[in-house]
């Protein structure tokens, strides 16, 4: 007798080895940038753009930061009236990754690159021992970039709501980054992972993701919370004799 299997399986599901086939290219993309970060820094000390290129990336700036950031939802919220309420997805997706990239910060210490002699250092002296770096400044918060972590996850979470300009969303990305690291604020290795932080927490903040759910229980219990409830009134103005009079006068004329 023939048996028949009666797994199910979803035409068009992603297979589970795919799910985490990035996680080698990416472990991959982080050694090299580890072993490049000093060379690629020593040679962006000495380069200074200007003009359109450093008008570009100074503009490009403001996407990773949280005063760009409300500007774009306030953008979006203001002109597609259809999404509205998908904005406060979108600032979920980056200010959300730009808190998770301070939190590494406070985790992982590393001296930035404009406060440390590239010349005489490796890569892994720029990381420092389990001190209470708060009390050492911003100096020694480097890694990862929390700019281009905001930045990817904007940029990721625009892409999801507008697909046929995410070329453009994720070219503002790079443009973030290569100013974090023109600017002495960080090295390649911290960009790169505070690219994949921002959107992979995009992701996470997708619908049916775990905190895109958590998302969607929020939207729908505010919007059940400022629902008028059954039998409380609605204000509503009172009518003038002239305007009773006109719409009985009008029932009547129909």
């Amino acid at each position: 007798m023939e048996l028949v299997s009666r797994t199910r399986v979803k035409v068009g599901a992603t297979p589970a080895w795919a799910r985490w086939a990035w996680l080698p290219v990416a472990a991959a993309l982080l050694a090299s940038a580890f072993s490049a970060d000093m060379a690629v820094m020593k040679r962006l000390e000495r380069y200074e753009p200007g003009g359109a290129a450093s008008d570009l990336m100074n503009a490009a700036e403001v996407f990773g930061n949280g005063f760009g950031v409300l500007l774009v939802v306030v953008a979006v919220a203001v002109l597609d009236r259809v999404r509205r309420v998908e904005a406060w997805r979108l600032l979920l997706c980056s200010l959300g990754a730009g808190v998770a990239a301070n939190v590494v910060k406070l985790l992982i210490p590393r001296t930035r690159p404009y406060a440390t002699e590239l010349a005489d250092v490796g890569v892994a002296e720029t990381f420092l021992a389990w001190v209470p770096i708060l009390e050492r400044g911003s100096s020694v918060q480097s890694f990862p970039s929390a700019h281009t972590a905001t930045a990817a996850g904007l940029a990721f979470g625009l892409a999801a709501m507008y697909p046929h300009g995410r070329k453009f969303f994720y070219a503002l990305i790079a443009g973030v980054a290569m100013q974090r690291m023109i600017e002495g604020f960080h090295y390649p290795s911290d960009v790169l992972v505070g690219g994949t932080l921002g959107a992979s927490w995009a992701r996470l903040c997708q619908p049916n993701r775990l905190v895109g759910r958590w998302y969607e229980v929020a939207v729908r219990w505010s919007q059940h919370r400022w629902r008028p409830a059954p039998g409380i009134a609605v204000f509503q103005p009172e009518e003038t004799g002239d305007s009773a009079g006109d719409r009985k006068s009008g029932r009547q004329a129909a």
